[in-house]
């Protein structure tokens, strides 16, 4: 299973929770408590399906023509 649809599926479990004791148990959440279980589903969906931002790769070189890394110098004898 692709981690997204994973993602997804997990996502709902609150919402399975709560109609699961609405249905078994006659436990009656208030329209906060709905709007929560939506938000946090809305959310996982919305982190899942947005697009991974890749960082911009990395120049060894500094603004001078030089290496940037002090560790890549070598001390002068």
């Amino acid at each position: 299973m692709p981690p997204r649809v994973f993602g997804i599926l997990t996502s709902f479990e609150p919402a399975v929770g709560a109609l699961i004791g609405l249905v078994l148990l006659g436990q009656h959440l208030g329209v906060p408590q709905w709007a929560g279980v939506t938000a946090v589903a809305l959310a996982s969906i919305g982190a899942t399906r947005t697009p991974s931002r890749t960082p911009k790769p990395t120049t060894p070189e500094g603004p001078s023509g030089t290496p940037d890394d002090l560790t890549a110098r070598t001390p002068a004898e």
